[in-house]
């Protein structure tokens, strides 16, 4: 048999005037966590408030930057060579193809491509919900070629994306302060 029993340390509750001191410290208790959780909000604030404008011209001078290392890169092709990217000292920065998708041509709409789709017998590239099913138009876009997506109202487009991956170091300070 196990005797190792934890005896319920908390007072039973018998009468009405018992039960309203117990609320009453329930209420004293809560007051106190608000007023202790509005101190704390209200010192994150200041402390927000100190670095915000810090972060602000942080995030501006960073965008500066990057427009100056995207300009120079549009303005330099060759240095990227076929990788589309260059190794840096400190980072690296190039180009990023995005995954193909599909535009209508100027002055089709999905609905016209949908119709276009419907007469050729192509329903393949149509969904149940009669939508355009540009996932398998991607797929066979070698296979349909340029000149046939154009008769369907499409083109293809890849769009590519700038980046800078800077080689980030500890930063004495916030060592210190961890």
């Amino acid at each position: 048999m196990n005797t190792n029993r934890i005896k319920n340390s908390q007072p039973v509750i018998r009468t009405r005037e018992a039960l309203e001191s117990l609320i009453g410290e329930i209420a004293a208790i809560k007051n106190r966590q608000r007023l202790l959780t509005a101190a704390m909000d209200e010192q994150i604030q200041f402390i927000r408030a100190q670095y915000e404008v810090q972060l602000a011209a942080q995030n501006e001078a960073l965008e500066q930057k990057m427009e100056h290392a995207r300009v120079w890169s549009e303005a330099n092709p060759r240095e990227f060579g076929a990788v589309r990217s260059i190794e840096t000292v400190h980072g690296t920065l190039g180009w990023r193809t995005g995954g193909p998708s599909l535009r209508t041509l100027t002055g089709w709409t999905w609905d016209r491509v949908k119709e276009t789709l419907k007469s050729m017998g192509a329903a393949g590239y149509l969904r149940v919900k009669e939508e355009v099913n540009k996932q398998n138009l991607l797929s066979d876009r070698e296979t349909l070629g340029a000149e046939k997506l154009r008769e369907l109202g499409l083109r293809v487009v890849q769009e590519e994306t700038f980046f800078v991956e800077p080689k980030l170091t500890e930063v004495p300070e916030l060592a210190e302060r961890a």
